[in-house]
């Protein structure tokens, strides 16, 4: 059963097609026993050719047969429901006799349309209420009142739900969305809830327009063209009001191509194009005349007179076509689609030279010039910028060639100087049809010279400022700058003196915009090395922050030694003198014993003889562990002096190799039987550093010691067939230098390895080793030399210490 039920948001089809679907409805036998179904679609098919833009006398003729059908039905339903149909044709194919009050279409005053309204309520009509309040949103809003629009589209949303997925429906949120846009700027209505609605409302039409484009995307481009108009974006309002008379255009919206045309006169006449306004305003007027809407056409004669002048007695409605070229024949039409093309491609550059380019293009092609010259004002004086032939596609720019230069070769001025100094004095065109034979240039030197025919010189006026003028001329004919072309190019220069001084900006713009870029170059490139300088500063406070914080360290570790040195020095002094002395006094009492021990008895003697032994061995021990804590003083005392001597340069290998040396025979002296083979490679392009000598000695003995203590106590525990190593390098780093001291013993267990560098810290047995010998180095190299400490090793295998040194300090 075909119904004038569609879901339009769905529906891939124009409303043309749905409409004969519906009038296809009421002939189908058996349909006709239904005639509340029948007399619907009969109203929904008028609504459907409505619509879709039919011209309004047809959809009339439709109201009148199928009303006539209707009311013989006797459904009170459906003949109100097609009566307020109908009343929105008769108001437009009306004159208005009031032009003042479009508020009560419906009835005619206010007490009859309040009853009408009781009335659709107390029977709870829903449709009816929402048609009727949607009649008067539509009509309110296209003759412009509103405010009364905006209160009839909320009283129609009460009842919105009652047709929710019909026509009506979708009809509603776009000429809604219109009056909310319309409203915007209403101190009546909040902004904000207004804004919010219209987005709503977009991202429908959005979603509509990509499943029926045919019926929704010229909607959508009109109400995006209207919400970009009020928010000041107008380029983009230009670009969606061409999209949307080009696809109501397309899809034959009759009605909504006029009002697209319509709004988008308003906004060019709102920014003061009024050449390209009042075109697009004719060609409204023409699209609304041949749908036969003659309440409209009536409301714009009389809303702007002085554009319809010798229009409205014509007896015929040309208007504005978009298809008739200027060749003449009629001096009112024009070719609507290239002033547009052409404002576009003018108004799309920004760059100086490609503009240059293509308007001397456009202006030589439909003015019908032989030859045209751009001339743009440099530091007070005119200049040729562009200049162009009808039969080259080449356009020679930014030459700066000024008007008063001379033909190399024939020594004829290149231009008429009194006709251009004329227009740029007075900012008046100048139209010469016969330029050699009339006019007031006849005797310039260049129209005498050349015997020049048409001429037209016109100013590029923007905000009643002289940007450029366009000079245009053409030699084979007389009259060839016809009154059409003088027009067009009057709207094109509009743009065009907008355009250039749009490019004029973005140069300066552009200089502006790389002078900045190079102080900010130059700028950043002054902090980098201020930076830089800086970096290196605070490296060099940091590393004398460290020495200081050392030396505080040391001086702090100094001062406790010395306490220890004092307090306990002395009283380990006399242990030790007097544990000697003991030795001694114990040496010659044996002695004495010896001989007197005819005097005593022998067991006497063997007793005193174990006393005095024992005595010896205890003093022995005393002066030995005495003499160890001296040892520990002496090597706390050398701490707190680690960093005290003066920097010299010194040559690193030679050093290395003296106390490498001195740390062997050290070991040969405390052990004959020590021996370890020395492996050493030099770098001999190792030059002399800064350094303090005796601390970098102190580190290599240490080094040294430990790796010859190392390798040789592996070969006590492997054997004779092991065979000790040290190995010893260095080399040259470029900024810094390594020293490798390495040795084949049995590394440091990693458990261990962290604590290496702890003051007092020691793997070796009590009575070998103090534990601040590495502590010492460290300090030296890393906080005394801004130097790095570092340990590889293996356990059972090898232990590595890599010294680096900075080679200038």
């Amino acid at each position: 059963m075909l119904s004038s039920i569609f879901v339009l948001n769905k529906c891939k089809e124009i409303v043309s097609m749905g409409s004969r679907n519906l009038a296809l409805s009421w002939e189908i036998p058996g349909l006709y026993s239904f005639p509340l179904r029948c007399s619907s679609d009969l109203s929904t098919y008028c609504l459907f050719r409505f619509f879709g833009g039919y011209k309004l006398d047809e959809v009339n003729k439709d109201y009148i047969q199928y009303k006539q059908s209707i009311d013989l039905l006797q459904q009170k339903y459906s003949s109100l429901y097609i009566e307020i149909c109908y009343k929105i044709i008769i108001y437009l194919i009306s004159e208005r006799k009031n032009k003042t009050d479009n508020r009560y279409f419906i009835c005619d005053n206010k007490e009859q349309e309040k009853q009408y309204f009781e009335y659709l309520q107390e029977n709870q009509n829903e449709w009816l209420l929402f048609i009727a309040y949607f009649s008067k949103n539509l009509l309110n809003y296209l003759f412009k009142n509103y405010e009364q629009a905006y209160f009839d589209s909320i009283e129609a949303q009460k009842y919105i739900n009652s047709c929710k997925v019909h026509l009506p429906a979708s009809q509603y949120l776009f000429y809604a969305t219109l009056t909310l846009i319309a409203n915007y700027k209403n101190s009546k209505f909040e902004d904000i809830k207004l804004v919010e609605s219209i987005n709503d409302n977009l991202t429908t039409l959005k979603l509509w327009a990509s499943h029926c484009p045919e019926n929704f995307q010229h909607k959508y481009d009109l109400v995006e063209a209207e919400k970009t108009r009020i928010l000041g974006q107008h380029w983009q309002a230009e670009e969606f009001y061409e999209k949307a008379i080009q696809g109501a255009k397309k899809y034959e919206f009759l009605h909504e191509e006029a009002l697209a045309y319509e709004r988008a006169s308003e906004f060019y006449l709102a920014l003061g194009r009024e050449e390209i306004g009042q075109f697009y305003l004719r060609n409204a007027h023409h699209c609304y005349t041949r749908w036969g809407a003659k309440a409209k056409v009536q409301q714009l004669e009389e809303e702007y007179p002085q554009y319809f002048v010798g229009v409205t007695n014509q007896g015929k409605s040309k208007g504005l076509s978009t298809t008739i070229s200027t060749t003449g024949n009629d001096g009112t039409i024009l070719d609507l689609n290239t002033v547009l093309k052409a404002s576009q491609a003018i108004s799309g550059e920004i760059k100086q030279e490609n503009l240059l380019q293509n308007l001397m293009k456009i202006v030589i092609e439909n003015a019908g010039a032989q030859t045209g010259f751009l001339l743009l004002n440099r530091q007070g004086k005119w200049v040729i910028e562009a200049q162009g032939t009808v039969d080259s596609n080449q356009v020679t720019v930014l030459q700066s060639i000024p008007i008063e230069s001379v033909n190399p070769d024939n020594s004829t001025p290149i231009l008429p100087t009194t006709i251009i100094n004329y227009v740029a004095r007075t900012k008046e065109n100048i139209v010469l049809n016969d330029a050699a034979q009339e006019g007031q240039f006849t005797n310039d030197p260049y129209i005498i010279t050349t015997q020049s025919k048409s001429i037209l010189c016109t100013p590029l006026l923007n905000q009643g400022q002289l940007r450029g003028i366009v000079y245009l001329e053409n030699d084979l004919t007389t009259d060839a700058f016809t009154s059409e072309r003088v027009e067009l190019l009057n709207i094109l220069s509009s743009q065009a003196a907008i355009s250039i001084e749009n490019a004029r900006l973005y140069e300066q713009l552009e200089d502006y915009s790389h002078t900045l870029e190079i102080k900010v170059d130059e700028r950043t490139q002054e902090l980098q090395e201020k930076n830089t300088t800086l970096g290196a500063t605070l490296q060099k406070l940091k590393a004398t922050q460290d020495q200081i914080i050392a030396q505080e360290k040391l001086a702090s570790l100094g001062a406790l030694t010395a306490g220890v040195a004092h307090e306990i020095k002395n009283p380990l002094n006399f242990v030790n003198n007097f544990a000697e002395l003991a030795v001694e006094l114990t040496e010659e009492l044996l002695e004495e014993i010896e001989t007197q021990k005819d005097r005593l008895d022998s067991d006497t003697i063997e007793y005193i003889e174990e006393i005095l032994q024992d005595l010896g061995q205890n003093v022995e021990k005393i002066n030995h562990h005495g003499k160890r804590a001296d040892n520990i003083v002496k090597g706390m005392l050398m701490h707190s002096r680690a960093t005290s001597g003066e920097r010299t340069l010194t040559d690193i290998n030679s050093l290395l190799a003296e106390y490498v040396n001195l740390a062997f025979h050290g070991m040969r002296a405390k052990d004959s039987g020590f021996s370890i083979a020395i492996e050493t490679d030099y770098d001999d392009s190792l030059e002399k550093i800064n350094i303090v000598p005796q601390d970098i000695s102190r580190v290599f003995l240490n080094v040294a010691n430990n790796a010859c203590y190392a390798a040789y106590e592996k070969k006590k525990a492997v054997g004779q067939e092991f065979i000790p190593t040290m190995q010893v390098s260095t080399k040259n780093l470029g900024n810094q230098l390594e020293i490798r001291i390495r040795d084949n013993g049995n590394g440091i267990p990693p458990e261990v390895l962290d604590k290496i560098f702890n003051p007092f810290f020691t793997t070796k047995p009590t009575g070998q080793g103090t534990g601040l010998g590495l502590s010492i180095s460290h300090d030296i190299i890393v906080q005394g030399h801004q130097g790095q400490l570092q340990v590889e090793t293996e356990e059972g295998n090898y232990t590595e210490f890599i010294i680096t040194l900075p080679q200038e300090v």
